[in-house]
């Protein structure tokens, strides 16, 4: 566990930066795509685009952690929201995250701390599961 608040700055360096980032995200883009439960929301994305394009939003997400991020999180994902996205592939989505920083090997306190701010997004993300009832 620990103590304070995580300051985003920080919170990357401890990950390794930029370029580690990058290669958690490509082992995370792997995992995704390999798994039966949430690959079908990956497959079409190719690798390079998906690193660059998600690094962006999470360079943002992480660096000012408790703020809203400025990409609409909520309409990147509404198509996989009509498709059936939900708090299950989002679980899912987390554990891979969680084992692509721990393979990468992140240290448990800030993939701990990563994990947090990442749950942080998922009603941004999920947001299209409100409209849908509707």
């Amino acid at each position: 566990m620990f103590s304070g608040e995580p300051v985003g700055t920080d919170l990357l360096e401890g990950i390794g930066g930029e370029d580690a980032l990058r290669g958690i995200l490509l082992r995370l883009y792997e995992k995704a795509c390999a798994d039966d439960h949430i690959g079908r929301f990956f497959v079409r994305l190719e690798p390079d685009h998906f690193s660059e394009k998600v690094l962006g939003v999470f360079l943002d997400i992480f660096t000012n952690p408790g703020n809203k991020p400025e990409a609409d999180l909520g309409g990147a994902h509404f198509q996989s929201v009509r498709l059936g996205l939900g708090h299950k592939h989002y679980d899912t989505f987390m554990n891979l995250f969680r084992e692509a920083l721990e393979e990468k090997g992140v240290p448990p306190d800030i993939t701990y701390q990563t994990l947090q701010i990442m749950e942080d997004q998922r009603g941004g993300v999920l947001q299209g599961l409100k409209q849908k009832r509707e």
